[in-house]
């Protein structure tokens, strides 16, 4: 059985395993299809790019015992979203390598205790580094899903 620690990140590296599949089998004509309202798969693909540096900073927060204080959360996936919207897929997949490496840098960096450390959150309230961290996972495999919808 595994700990607390080594399951969340068995979570994050299995969500991350399972959008590399569903982006393998994507052509070029896949990415201009919508995901989701608004965003084609390749903007959500965008946005998988751009947000777990956002949930990292939401990490150290608790870690520093600083507030958390970031733009609106939806001004900035627009923001990202659209600086990104000219890169190729390649150049997408490869800042996508790079964030998980990090995150899994400071994911592996915490002691199992940090896991319960907080920040507090201005629309979700008190949350913890466990819950930050397992929301990675989570969101990867959500939207991962609305990528993969919109190939079929």
């Amino acid at each position: 059985m595994l700990d607390r620690k080594s399951a969340i990140r068995a979570g994050i590296d299995s969500a991350h395993q399972e959008l590399l599949a569903t982006l393998d089998n994507f052509g070029q004509e896949d990415w201009g299809r919508a995901a989701n309202e608004g965003w084609s798969a390749k903007d959500m693909f965008a946005h998988l790019c751009t947000i777990e540096e956002r949930q990292r900073a939401q990490i150290r927060s608790a870690l520093d015992g600083t507030p958390w204080s970031a733009e609106d959360v939806n001004l900035y996936n627009e923001r990202m979203v659209t600086e990104r919207r000219g890169w190729t897929p390649a150049q997408l997949r490869e800042e996508l390598a790079r964030e998980h490496a990090e995150t899994l840098a400071l994911f592996d960096s915490l002691r199992e205790e940090e896991l319960d450390r907080t920040y507090q959150h201005p629309t979700r309230g008190l949350r913890t580094i466990e819950q930050v961290s397992q929301q990675v996972a989570d969101h990867v495999r959500s939207h991962g899903r609305e990528i993969a919808a919109a190939r079929t």
